[in-house]
């Protein structure tokens, strides 16, 4: 039952001017690397983060994206669903954070609406404040506080959840992990509208979730 070695695409999207690693753009820069994980989580974590982030320093802002704005992190908490707040504070709450980074991300958090769902600074401040996140994510505490943020908000109800479904392969989890940052931990829409359509397209079966390792679909 050991994790099988997989091969992962990447490929330097190099015309930003801090390049960072994305899947499936300007082909002609590709670099082909092995990973071997230590566990399923090591596996679901990295997975994750090829297309959520990929790192503790990722940093993504776009005054046009409204219903992420400016995300942070391995697996990008956003400012416009309060997760970015959240994990701000968990951080600034750390006894062995950064005295001087906890004290510039809580003058940027006094500037977020009540609602932690809008930064609302000038345009030099949120520079600011994002240069400020590229310093904080240096930080062991700030790394310790996405690692536990991350787990319990999003990882521990998506492997619940999967596990609801008879989901047991290392890639089908990840895909509840993957759905649950981009839509929320409970949501399962998605799984149940693929189970409609195999109920569909097979008349006379009503499955409700996958059997464990199923290769043929829903039974």
């Amino acid at each position: 039952n050991s994790l099988p070695e997989f091969e992962v695409l990447f490929v330097q999207y190099s015309s930003r001017p801090h390049p960072k690693w994305l899947c499936f753009a300007n082909p002609w820069r590709l670099e082909m690397k092995t990973f071997t994980p230590t566990s399923e989580k090591e596996m679901i974590d990295t997975l994750t983060g090829i297309f959520e982030g990929g790192g503790y320093c990722t940093v993504a802002d776009s005054l046009s994206d409204t219903k992420g704005g400016l995300s942070f992190g391995k697996h990008q908490v956003s400012e416009v669903q309060g997760t970015l707040v959240a994990l701000l504070r968990k951080y600034t709450n750390k006894p062995t954070a950064t005295a001087s980074t906890v004290s510039a991300i809580n003058f940027h958090l006094n500037l977020f609406n009540p609602a932690g769902t809008k930064y609302s600074g000038t345009i030099i401040q949120r520079y600011d404040f994002k240069r400020t996140l590229n310093l904080a994510c240096k930080d062991p505490a700030m790394q310790q506080s996405q690692d536990e943020f991350f787990d319990a908000i999003y990882f521990v109800p998506a492997m619940r959840r999967a596990s609801d479904f008879g989901i047991a392969t290392s890639l089908g989890r990840s895909i509840f992990y993957d759905i649950a940052i981009q839509s929320g931990p409970n949501s399962t829409a998605f799984y149940v509208a693929a189970l409609d359509r195999w109920n569909a397209e097979h008349p006379g079966t009503h499955a409700t979730a996958c059997a464990p390792k199923s290769i043929t679909g829903p039974s």
